[in-house]
């Protein structure tokens, strides 16, 4: 066994000893309903400003924050998927697919078959994610860093590829994906039910510019950036050595956490070394890891996204 090894089975066993493994409901339930809140309070914004000049002013943030909330509705999905959302499978996959996957038009079940595959050999050839991003060179070549651009210029060059790449993740994992591993009654009747529900209220309602113009636009045009960005800080620009140095965490503030990494996402060096703790634990079980004088030395810790005392984005792009 290799030290590393030795020390990722004793911090593995002490987040179980000590209570932080296991699912946890109630913060759960608690995330899903402040990020539809925030979505339905950004939508009745917008619908009471239509015939406002705030309109245009107020429309570009919104997208903004409507992406964030997508964002975190995978999240949550992804919780889903590692059942930490709910003691009962029947309940977990419910919430994760109906509430979480259906309105971003995924199938949890597809991404969980890919998703477990990625966290049994995360960084090589048997990772579907390593290998979507880094198998087409075209691809690969926008997930090395340091990229030697500024950070403006950076961006710009990665969003349009970020924006194909999403479209051809969700291709792959749609809604009509694969469910027949859930053990929820009916679920494809379920995900057919909504879908006809909303789009006759839709119909009826006069809808559907609304539903592009909040829904599609915000999808098409910012979330692809704001799941580039996390993708990149959860495994790449990174050494690749060890299994601490193959993922990072990062401490940020509150307004990066809810643009960029809802959820405790960016705890994610400790969600690979103990996938089975949910979100509202990650941070409680970061600060017990750290006492640990050999995590501490060996993990990748960054201080902020875009600003802080050590950000990521030092580590992204290099002066021309």
């Amino acid at each position: 066994m290799q030290p590393d090894d030795a020390l990722k089975r004793k911090l593995a066993h002490l987040a179980r000893e000590e209570g932080y493994a296991g699912p946890a409901f109630a913060p759960f339930l608690r995330a899903l309903v402040f990020d539809y809140a925030v979505l339905t309070g950004v939508i009745a914004l917008i619908l009471w400003s239509a015939d406002s000049v705030w309109l245009y002013a107020l429309l570009p943030c919104a997208w903004v924050v409507i992406a964030s909330r997508q964002h975190a509705l995978l999240i949550l999905m992804h919780e889903c998927t590692h059942g930490v959302a709910h003691p009962s499978r029947v309940i977990n996959d419910f919430l994760g697919e109906i509430l979480c996957a259906s309105p971003m038009a995924v199938s949890m079940a597809t991404y969980r078959q890919a998703h477990l595959a990625h966290h049994r050999s995360p960084n090589t050839d048997d990772d579907p994610d390593w290998r979507r991003k880094l198998d087409d060179p075209a691809e690969a070549a926008t997930w090395q860093f340091p990229q030697r651009s500024g950070a403006v210029l950076g961006f710009a060059r990665l969003w349009w590829r970020s924006v194909t790449y999403l479209a051809r993740s969700l291709g792959e994992n749609s809604a009509a994906g694969n469910t027949s591993h859930s053990p929820v009654p009916g679920l494809k009747a379920m995900r057919l039910v909504l879908y006809a529900t909303v789009a006759l209220l839709l119909t009826a309602f006069g809808g559907w510019l609304w539903f592009v113009l909040l829904w599609l636009v915000p999808l098409v045009l910012v979330l692809p950036l704001i799941m580039r960005f996390r993708s990149i800080a959860e495994h790449f620009a990174l050494a690749h050595t060890s299994v601490y140095d193959g993922s990072r965490t990062v401490i940020a503030g509150g307004l990066e956490r809810f643009l960029l990494a809802p959820h405790g996402i960016n705890f994610h060096l400790e969600h690979h070394l103990v996938a089975s703790v949910p979100f509202s634990r990650l941070h409680a079980l970061h600060e017990r890891f750290m006492t640990n004088e050999q995590y501490r030395r060996q993990a990748h810790v960054n201080l902020g996204y875009l600003t802080g005392q050590r950000p990521l984005l030092r580590e992204l792009f290099a002066p021309t």
